[in-house]
């Protein structure tokens, strides 16, 4: 019986959840200017929504292009309070009437909001948030927002926006349809890359006037297999122990790290500070020949070479 109640209260959870995606979704204007056939969105056991792929996908290819709804500068001095770049993304969103398209990322307003693990944790950093958005974006848009709805927002930038360079900088952007859907996994699958999209033309072959926007890319890193999931990375070292990652995952999103095959090795040769210290230098230096294998491997698709000597450069160990 107990089984039954819970299998039916989460159906019924699911079920909410879509009523409501649909209805936010409802007119608004896809910023998705690529989406690989076969790839799209579905529950994932313990995660929520993920990205799948019905097909296998070959390392190299792009999967997504997907520009930001709302984007902001990381200043060097923001470092230390990532709840700055959150408001000010959150100032974009508000003032350009985007923010009901934000409620369909996690958490959703009501009862997912109130009572998801970050939010009591982070109350008073969101508190700051808030006011710091209210202060930059003083219009009839967050006017008419609630305190909670604000405070919401900035939670869903937390949890969901991505850092991607893109023009000579790094920038914080919300990828709502699809970019934020991609869980994350301590050996993931996909790259993420910002790229600026530029105007469209127009009849006559003309340039339309204006900025272009933040793209982000995502591109699969090694051979996929038709029907994985597609995962990313949430953090920006692929090479720190076990205790870093889940310490900064709780932190942040408010779930546990994932354990790699290499994790008990490093913990067991690195019972003290300096062994600690030697063993991240060693994978530093792997991450390092690896991202140059990439780089290899990038010229030499440009150049036409073959898939096999392609691929030897985009195994990940």
């Amino acid at each position: 019986a107990d089984t039954a109640t819970k299998e039916i209260a989460e159906s019924a959870a699911v079920a909410e959840a879509s009523g409501k995606d649909a209805f936010w979704k409802a007119g608004g204007k896809s910023k998705v200017d690529f989406l690989l056939e076969g790839v799209h969105i579905a529950q994932v056991g313990g995660k929520g929504r993920g990205l799948i792929t019905r097909d296998a996908i070959s390392a190299g290819t792009v999967v997504l292009r997907e520009r930001a709804l709302g984007a902001a500068t990381i200043r060097p001095e923001d470092s230390d309070q990532p709840i700055v770049s959150a408001a000010r993304v959150a100032a974009v969103v508000i003032n350009a009437g985007h923010e009901k398209a934000t409620r369909v990322l996690e958490p959703r307003p009501g009862r997912e909001y109130a009572e998801h693990p970050v939010r009591a944790e982070r109350l008073n950093e969101l508190t700051h948030g808030r006011k710091l958005v209210r202060k930059e974006g003083a219009n009839v848009h967050i006017a008419t927002l609630e305190d909670e709805d604000i405070e919401r927002l900035l939670l869903a930038i937390t949890i969901n926006a991505q850092g991607v360079s893109g023009g000579g900088r790094t920038h914080q952007g919300l990828f709502p349809e699809y970019g934020a859907m991609a869980n994350h996994s301590s050996r993931p699958n996909l790259l993420l890359r910002g790229d600026i999209a530029m105007p469209p033309v127009d009849e006559s072959g003309g340039p339309v006037r204006g900025n272009g926007e933040l793209q982000l890319v995502l591109q699969a890193v090694c051979d996929v297999e038709a029907g994985s999931e597609l995962t990313v990375s949430y953090l920006g070292e692929l090479y720190l122990p076990f205790a870093e990652r889940d310490e900064q995952l709780r932190e942040i999103y408010g779930f546990p790290a994932d354990r790699r095959a290499s994790d008990a090795g490093l913990e067991a040769m690195a019972p003290g500070k300096q062994a600690e210290g030697e063993a991240i230098q060693r994978l530093i230096a792997a991450n390092s020949q690896a991202s140059d294998a990439w780089d290899k491997a990038a010229d030499l698709q440009a150049a036409g070479a073959p898939q096999d000597a392609i691929r030897k450069h985009r195994v990940i160990s």
